[in-house]
């Protein structure tokens, strides 16, 4: 009820479209974000927000969260693939890791608890977020290139693993 309150604020009030974009699309234990998303949307009060029922490749996720302006994310993965195209976020934590990351890249107030989750409160940051956004898009800007490529070398170390040595 708080997110979709939060969806007619931000469309009728603010005037910005809202995407909901799935992360997890498998039936398996019940776990289907176009479930829950049809869910919140029949709950809006105004126009429904667009809803992502296809996707055919974590290419194509990543490619839609490179046009958006914003992003409220649970999953942290669509956090992570927002932050990596320099969209502001709000991480609504369900679990340990999203404060944690969001601490390392110096984000930590842009973090809100899913048992602190309330229209007003959530309204409240989004406001900020829009206000702040030149700022949080320029610090985006300064700790992303370093935190990227601090996981490329985790690949390229993950790479040398792979190569043969010594004939074998």
């Amino acid at each position: 009820k708080a997110i979709a309150a939060t969806i007619d604020q931000i469309q009728e009030s603010i005037g910005l479209r809202v995407i909901m974009i799935p992360q997890v699309t498998s039936g398996y234990q019940g776990d289907d974000d176009r479930a829950v998303g049809r869910r919140v949307a029949s709950l809006c009060s105004g126009p429904s927000p667009i809803l992502v029922e296809e996707v055919k490749d974590h290419r194509q996720v990543k490619a839609l969260y490179n046009e958006l302006d914003y992003l409220i994310g649970t999953r942290f993965h669509s956090v992570i693939f927002s932050l990596t195209s320099g969209v502001p976020c709000i991480a609504i934590e369900y679990e340990h890791k999203s404060r944690g990351i969001m601490r390392e890249l110096g984000l930590e107030k842009w973090v809100i608890r899913i048992e602190d989750v309330s229209a007003a409160r959530l309204g409240e940051m989004f406001e900020n977020l829009q206000k702040q956004r030149t700022s949080y898009r320029n610090h985006l800007s300064q700790t992303m290139p370093a935190y990227m490529e601090e996981a490329r070398a985790v690949s390229d170390l993950l790479a040398e693993f792979g190569k043969p040595t010594n004939g074998r």
